[in-house]
């Protein structure tokens, strides 16, 4: 039970509280960038933004090749999200359409659907009878 609870804090202590601070950090250069309308700065903040969200997407037991946005955009084509799905569509969204304008953000990302690496799926899913 321990052990459990230590390697639960240092994967929030490694992997998680670095990536959100380095989210943050972009997410205001790339505001600022919108602002002053810096296209080479902002096209530098998408493509960072971009490895932050696969990086966040690994966090939480997801294909490496995937984002989150991809993955929240899968999850409600299911028809069969689980229930933190929906509120996390609207601030992702939210958070598209401020930085980049994008409307309906989650669904456009999603690019294909053989994610075969994702180890916690965010919608239900049929089990194989064997």
């Amino acid at each position: 039970m321990m052990t459990k609870f230590i390697l639960t804090s240092l994967w929030l202590i490694i992997f998680l509280v670095p990536g959100l601070i380095w989210a943050v950090g972009f997410g205001i250069i790339a505001a600022v960038a919108w602002f002053l309308k810096a296209k080479e700065t902002l096209h530098f903040c998408h493509m960072n933004l971009l490895a932050i969200d696969q990086f966040l997407n690994v966090g939480l037991w997801g294909d490496p090749d995937e984002t989150v946005s991809s993955r929240l955009g899968r999850a409600q084509l299911s028809k069969k999200p689980k229930w933190f799905v929906k509120p996390c569509i609207r601030a992702n969204d939210a958070l598209w359409k401020f930085l980049l304008d994008e409307e309906n953000h989650s669904v456009s990302a999603v690019e294909r659907n053989d994610y075969d690496k994702e180890r916690w799926h965010w919608h239900h899913v049929k089990k194989n009878k064997r």
